[in-house]
């Protein structure tokens, strides 16, 4: 499955059809850990340290009807 996705299998040498290694398979690999890893940390943080924002002035609440 990783071959089909290789971001990494495409380095420049001189034949006419991509190169997939054993290191562009790893690379992928690891990118794609750290990136999920980085998502889903980012997206834990914000919703759990998402604290509401108060209010800290006074504001009149009109009673009178328009």
């Amino acid at each position: 499955m990783l071959t089909v996705i290789d971001i990494f299998s495409f380095i420049p040498v001189p034949k006419d059809s991509p190169v997939s290694t054993k290191q562009s398979l790893i690379g992928t690999l690891i990118f794609f850990v750290i990136f999920l890893t980085y998502v889903i940390y980012d997206f834990v943080q914000f919703v759990t340290n998402n604290a509401p924002i108060i209010q800290s002035y006074r504001t009149s609440l009109d009673d009178k009807t328009y």
